[in-house]
């Protein structure tokens, strides 16, 4: 996984307005109908829906990268993630 960009500077979950997370009542996802196919291939391997399978798919992305983003802060003895504050010092 590539980590450019992700200096001292880089943006946290923390530092990106909270706006930009603001739940949306639905969004439009187009997949082309080789990725469609394959999709719901894979949901009906594991008992899910297509729906239910990029809805987990795309939850465990966002916590992969909250845990990179911890791990750097952690290596950077910073602070990271939803609960940051940040303007507190670093611990």
């Amino acid at each position: 996984m590539s980590r450019a960009g992700a200096g001292p500077d880089a943006p946290t979950v923390a530092t990106i307005p909270a706006t930009e997370f603001a739940p949306m009542e639905s969004t439009p996802l187009h997949l082309d109908d080789a990725l469609a196919a394959r999709v719901a291939a894979a949901a009906r391997l594991v008992g899910m829906t297509p729906h239910e399978y990029l809805r987990d798919a795309i939850a465990r992305s966002v916590e992969e990268t909250e845990w990179a983003l911890q791990d750097l802060a952690d290596i950077a003895g910073t602070s990271a993630g939803p609960n940051a504050n940040p303007g507190a010092p670093a611990s």
